[in-house]
Formats: C-alpha cells, sequence, structure tokens
C-alpha cells in the first residue's frame, strides 16, 4: 500500500496523516457476530461440547476476520489519487499469490507509452505478468496482497505474495532496478508465540526472512555471474528494525492508527542508520 503511495507521488507526511487516521474498524470486523455467537453456544449446549461446533464455524468461514472495511476504505483513498497514479513516472510493481493454482502473479504500472520487455517476463521465473489499468484493478490486487492467511480471507482467489515471494526483487531488477533498498518490518528475530496474534505475527515474520534470503542468495549468484562478464553488480540494500517492534511499542499486528508517529520515526532511525553504514562498493554492508 505504501508502495502504491509513493507511486501515486503522496508525500511521506500524507501517507504517515492516512495511517494515523486509520481505525480497526476502517480495515476489518470479527467474522463471529452476536448472531453466530448464539448459534455456536445453542450448538454447544445441544451436544454438551463446544468443539464440534468451533470445528464447524471454522469450516464455513474462510478467515477468523473480514476485510470488507478495507475494500471501502481503499476505494475512497485511492479515488483521490488514482488519476496521479496512473501518470506517475515512478514503476510499481505488487505481487499476489494465486491460491487457486498456486501460483504468484505479479500486477505492475510503468509509464504510459512505455512496455515491459520480454527479458523482464524471463526475469519473473515463469509468474504471471499483468497491469494494472483501472482502479477497480489495482484495489483488488492491494486487497488480496493484504490478505494475510487466517487471519483475512483470500480475495478475488489471491492471498499475500509473501506465501511464494513476499519482496518482489526479482521483478523489480527485471523492470530495470540496479539499486535497490528492501525494506522489511521485522527484525531478524522471528519473535514470540505466547498467543494466537503473536504466533500469527511471528509465522509472518518467518515467511518474509525465509523469502528475502532466498532472493539474496540468487542476487548473489547472478552477481558472480556478472561480474564474469563485465557486468555492474545489483546492489541491495536492506533497511530493517533493529528489534521486535511489538515487543517495543506494544503495537500489534491489528493495532491500525496506533502509534504511528512512533512508528515512523523508529522507521527514520532504522533507515538513516542503515544507509550511514551502507557502501554501495563493499557487498558486506549491503545485506
Amino acid at each position: 500500500i505504501n508502495a502504491v503511495g509513493v507511486c501515486a507521488e503522496i508525500s511521506a507526511p500524507q501517507l504517515q496523516e492516512l495511517w494515523g487516521e486509520l481505525t480497526p474498524d476502517a480495515v476489518y470486523k470479527l467474522r463471529l457476530r452476536l448472531w453466530d455467537f448464539l448459534r455456536l453456544a445453542s450448538r454447544a449446549a445441544a451436544r454438551g461440547s463446544i468443539v464440534d461446533p468451533a470445528l464447524q464455524f471454522l469450516i464455513e468461514n474462510r478467515s477468523l476476520l473480514s476485510t470488507d472495511p478495507l475494500e471501502k476504505t481503499l476505494e475512497r483513498i485511492l479515488s483521490a489519487y488514482w488519476i496521479q497514479f496512473i501518470q506517475s513516472s515512478v514503476r510499481c510493481a505488487i505481487a499476489v499469490t494465486n491460491v487457486t493454482h498456486g501460483t504468484k502473479e505479479l500486477y505492475y504500472k510503468i509509464p504510459i507509452g512505455a512496455t515491459l520487455e520480454d527479458s523482464a517476463q524471463i526475469g519473473w521465473m515463469n509468474g504471471a505478468w499483468r497491469r494494472i489499468h483501472s482502479q477497480s484493478m489495482l484495489e483488488q490486487v492491494l486487497m488480496g496482497s493484504a490478505a494475510l492467511p487466517i487471519l483475512f480471507p483470500p480475495y478475488a482467489g489471491y492471498f499475500d505474495g509473501g506465501l511464494l515471494l513476499n519482496q518482489p526483487i526479482s521483478p523489480a531488477i527485471a523492470l530495470g532496478g540496479m539499486n535497490l533498498y528492501v525494506v522489511i518490518p521485522s527484525a531478524l528475530t522471528l519473535g514470540r508465540a505466547d498467543n494466537l496474534l503473536l504466533t500469527t505475527s511471528t509465522v509472518l515474520t518467518t515467511w518474509l526472512s525465509a523469502s528475502l534470503l532466498s532472493q539474496i542468495e540468487n542476487v548473489r549468484l547472478r552477481n558472480k555471474i556478472r561480474s564474469l562478464t563485465g557486468q555492474q553488480k545489483i546492489r541491495i540494500c536492506v533497511i530493517r528494525p533493529p528489534a521486535d517492534i511489538t515487543a517495543i511499542t506494544g503495537v500489534s499486528l491489528l493495532s491500525f492508527g496506533k502509534k504511528v508517529d512512533e512508528l515512523v520515526a523508529m522507521g527514520k532511525d532504522a533507515a538513516n542508520f542503515r544507509l550511514n553504514t551502507y557502501d554501495e562498493s563493499d557487498e558486506i554492508t549491503w545485506y
């Protein structure tokens, strides 16, 4: 979502303000409504056990939470910036996972009049490239990209791209990127598993880290080949927080609109520290 904001030339203070105005009920709502609770309690009382009714509830629903509010929120926000997004000279790529076919797909936006080179599609390792051509298409992709398994339902058959490839580094290179700055919102530690929310966050962190490490190894191999042929190396600067964000701020995965200023300040400090230690001529400092 932030990448789309940058592509639409929304300033950092504007993005910060948009996140600060968000509340959880503008993003998700519980699927277990009063009627569902009463029905669950009735079934449990009739059977003398909560297990079977609880399992039935999980079978009948695709996730614990509904993201219907997020769809309306995105439509409201993007309607004010769609023209800026589509006319921008900034290139944008969003990775999603097609759960129906078990494949990765990449939705992209390049400047008007530009075309995607055939070599880019090869560089995406047989994943499908689809050009974003409408606001509704962009909303659909963002809904899919925000769909975190268990918590949020898939949208139009799409889940978060992190299931197969969270940071689309290979597509970014294929689109012409040679100096890449990768922002990952998780520390090197995997986090905790004290409750369902923390466990989900830890699983997400694991996905993020595994995807990033595999892609970095791929870039290292490509750089060895590029140096043998006298080509410029692909440079990557990975920026991540020094410690677990939840432990420091108390802001959980679903705490939208809370401590946004503090989070932005932490992100700025982490980025500045990382950039001060980054030397594009010294590969040891890249990752």
